[in-house]
């Protein structure tokens, strides 16, 4: 399976190196030349492209399969996923439709919620609102903060949900069709 991973920090950086035996990197692209993610692609020689705000179609290399976004404040436009033979998906730190944007953890720790968990999700044109693909959930300490809660629950959730969701893709378990409505009338 031919992917485009989308992101920066520890979260694409540490899934472009879980994911390098098991799906192959076309393209990373990243807003910046000076965060994790570029530092990665870098040093395993990947393709780069830094795109400060908006991915468009002409972004997206021929004949990839799926689009992967973590820790992604990019808008990827609808022309980037149609590019796609599956569409994107990117990782919440949120159990959505809860707390979309870019405040989500602040707002659960506000709001002293008890539980929260993150979302891997089918991007469309809407902010953190596209068809749900899996989900986690986790408690939230008394002494939390959005950094510890992220550090040492939501990171690594990030992680988990989105190595399996590419794996899922890539055996055939889900139909991405189905489920992104960029791509569902090809």
């Amino acid at each position: 399976m031919k992917i485009v991973l989308i992101g920066q920090k520890w979260l694409a950086a540490t899934l472009l190196v879980k994911l390098q035996d098991s799906v192959e990197i076309k393209r990373v692209i990243t807003p910046n030349n000076h965060n994790s993610l570029f530092s990665a692609a870098s040093a395993m020689r990947l393709p780069i492209k830094v795109v400060p705000s908006v991915v468009k179609a002409s972004d997206i290399p021929a004949n990839i399969d799926l689009i992967v976004c973590a820790h992604s404040h990019s808008y990827l436009s609808n022309a980037a996923r149609r590019a796609t033979k599956h569409g994107a998906i990117g990782y919440h730190p949120s159990l959505l439709p809860n707390y979309r944007g870019k405040d989500a953890i602040e707002t659960v720790i506000t709001n002293k919620d008890k539980v929260t968990g993150g979302s891997v999700y089918w991007l469309d044109d809407t902010l953190d609102a596209g068809a749900i693909e899996l989900q986690d959930w986790c408690h939230i300490q008394i002494n939390d903060t959005a950094h510890s809660l992220w550090q040492r629950e939501l990171a690594p959730m990030g992680l988990r949900l989105l190595t399996r969701a590419v794996n899922n893709i890539k055996e055939g378990n889900i139909n991405p069709c189905k489920q992104n409505p960029a791509i569902a009338n090809e």
